[in-house]
């Protein structure tokens, strides 16, 4: 009887470890999933008569998937829309290496614009779902728009020192009032007279930037130097960076079915302009001379 219970006991416990044992192979077998996409292109990924996914790559990507402890899961996705499906993924590092990398250095003397950034005509505005309720209407130099704005900050070299997007109805001065923006930038900043404000003009002043703008009609005039109205006669060069990145870069089209095809593509765009071997820019030499000094 004690043979038995021994027997029974050691029964039990080999049960108790292979039930054991094969929970934890399948704990140890259930990988995360891995989602893979490719084209239909034999023989390196493809399908076979049975549906499954067969090939060159495909062998490799499950390699590489057991080796580093995921699950295949392989996807066909068409040769057009593979790298829109691909493209979202480089946002942020996209992001990261412009301003880390590609972005110029600030030499005392910037200016800033702002520019919009058209998603439809403004006879499709109430027909348009791509950007719907994302982008919204503003009124530029040019009339009235719907989309987006871009905010730029350029040195007399004409590199780019920062950049930032926003909804069309946000006043040029807002991203001037964030540290994050002006962080870079000091001496004289350029600009026109979108952005005059007695509350902006001293935020920047006690931040080490003096703001140039042109008076308005209505406003009473203020004393400025010579070279401050030369510099501001040269405020063209921000509005001929505009025009590379539109016409160049091509950073505005109507084309756009969402919004990371959006943005992929206007941050494409301004890293293909800071790659520009020539750039617009000015030589800015003052000469000080005592003609007009008197003794």
């Amino acid at each position: 009887m004690r043979k038995k219970g021994v027997l029974l006991v050691v029964a039990l416990a080999a049960i108790l470890g292979v039930c054991a044992c094969g929970t934890k192979q399948k704990k140890e077998a259930v990988f995360p999933g891995l989602i893979i996409g490719g084209t239909s292109y034999t023989p390196y990924f493809y399908q076979d008569i049975n549906g499954n996914y067969s090939g060159i790559d495909v062998d490799v990507a499950k390699e590489a998937c057991k080796r580093a402890g995921y699950t295949p899961v392989f996807q066909m996705i068409p040769i057009e829309d593979r790298f829109v499906e691909l493209e979202k993924d480089i946002l942020l590092p996209l992001t990261i290496f412009i301003k880390q990398v590609l972005l110029g250095t600030c030499t005392g003397i910037s200016f800033v614009d702002s520019t919009p950034l058209r998603v439809c005509r403004n006879q499709r505005i109430l027909v348009h779902k791509t950007f719907e309720g994302l982008a919204t209407r503003g009124k530029c130099s040019m009339g009235w728009f719907f989309g987006f704005k871009l905010h730029l900050v350029i040195n007399d070299k004409g590199e780019i020192l920062n950049f930032m997007f926003s909804p069309a109805n946000v006043d040029d001065r807002e991203p001037l009032k964030q540290g994050n923006f002006q962080r870079d930038i000091k001496g004289k900043l350029c600009a026109d007279k979108g952005y005059i404000g007695q509350a902006l003009f001293e935020n920047l002043f006690l931040n080490g930037i003096q703001l140039l703008t042109r008076v308005k009609n209505n406003m009473r005039n203020s004393l400025m130097s010579v070279e401050d109205k030369i510099l501001l006669r040269k405020r063209a060069l921000i509005e001929t960076v505009n025009d590379e990145l539109k016409n160049i870069a091509q950073i505005e089209h109507s084309r756009h079915r969402s919004f990371n095809n959006f943005i992929a593509n206007a941050l494409s765009a301004i890293a293909a302009y800071c790659f520009f071997e020539k750039k617009p820019a000015i030589d800015v030499n003052f000469v000080k001379d005592r003609q007009l000094v008197l003794f």
